[in-house]
């Protein structure tokens, strides 16, 4: 007799449990879905992404450059005046494009979901050919939170990059001169293999640049091709898709840098100018954000969604284009 009341409580509990699964991704499928980005992946017929799939992330990390978080000083060499870990030349500390995609997913998806982001530009720096994902994997980790970015004392890449990752975005190739094309796309291949052997269980996303060019692009498609990493590109930062004047996503000498009361703290120097102002980092956000709910095609003749950018809460598309149109291989 007992031990059919154990057997009963035991299929009991298991019936429990997977209607709770099934209700909790109903309720992320119908949640992601509300999305415009999801709404706009269906109406053009695109093949779902990671959070269309109705994937509930907990854990997003982001390794970059100066696009992503500096402190006062970084292997880059750029001196920097504000210490907050904000990306660089970011209106507010919350402005940049980390940001925007944290505060997008903790408002839209999952309210817990932890966002944590380095600065890697050390792995840029290394010789052509011999990068290596070892350059960076002690390099400092800070959490983004809705209003600034925290310096996580002691932890570094290496902690950071484990098997509970759901997501990894990476924005790197700016600060790096390509001589050989082949060469730089294998550094592509290793560090995406490299964060795969520690992440799993994660979807990974590699940034085609801000300040770009065939060769960074073809470099970072082709080492995406080959180990299933989704490319993110971002066409209205090459001349004439949206604008033939691309300053206007780019910080200004003088520029005012401000903290979350509106109080100017610094200014943009010389060194800092070009960085993406508040305007390039809504263009970098809503492309993420666009690959995160649709898939894209990992090939240099994939057919482009071109957004607006001017919210990424209302992504608005205004035209189609392909990479190849602009950008030819080397």
């Amino acid at each position: 007799m007992l031990k059919k009341l154990w057997y009963s409580i035991f299929f009991f509990t298991v019936f429990l449990l997977s209607v709770t699964c099934d209700i909790n991704n109903t309720t992320y499928l119908e949640k992601n879905y509300k999305c415009a980005y999801a709404r706009l992946g269906e109406k053009n017929g695109r093949e779902q992404g990671y959070l269309r799939k109705g994937n509930n992330p907990k854990k997003i990390c982001v390794i970059g450059n100066s696009i992503t978080c500096h402190g006062f000083y970084e292997h880059d060499g750029i001196s920097w005046t504000v210490g907050d870990y904000r990306e660089m030349a970011a209106f507010r500390p919350n402005s940049g494009w980390v940001s925007l995609v944290q505060q997008y997913i903790t408002k839209n998806i999952n309210s817990d979901c932890k966002v944590y982001k380095a600065n890697g530009s050390v792995w840029e720096k290394g010789i052509e050919g011999e990068r290596d994902y070892a350059l960076m994997a002690n390099e400092q980790v800070y959490e983004v939170t809705n209003t600034e970015s925290v310096l996580m004392d002691g932890f570094t890449i290496d902690k950071m990059l484990t098997e509970d990752v759901d997501i990894v975005l990476v924005q790197l190739c700016e600060n790096m001169q390509i001589n050989d094309v082949y060469a730089t796309s294998l550094d592509f291949e290793k560090l995406f293999i490299s964060i795969r052997e520690k992440c799993p269980n994660a979807e990974i996303y590699a940034f085609l640049g801000f300040w770009t060019n065939k060769s960074k692009v073809y470099s970072i498609v082709s080492a995406c091709s080959k180990t299933n990493v989704n490319p993110v590109f971002a066409p209205n930062l090459i001349p004439n898709v949206v604008t033939a004047d691309l300053s206007i996503y780019k910080a200004q000498k003088g520029d005012g840098i401000y903290d979350l009361s509106e109080n100017q703290i610094a200014t943009v120097s010389s060194a800092v100018s070009g960085h993406p102002n508040d305007a390039g980092f809504k263009v970098i956000a809503t492309y993420f954000l666009d690959s995160l709910f649709n898939n894209v095609e990992c090939n240099l003749d994939g057919l482009q969604y071109v957004y607006s950018c001017d919210d990424v809460e209302q992504p608005l598309i205004i035209e189609t284009c392909f990479i190849s149109d602009y950008l030819w291989k080397p």
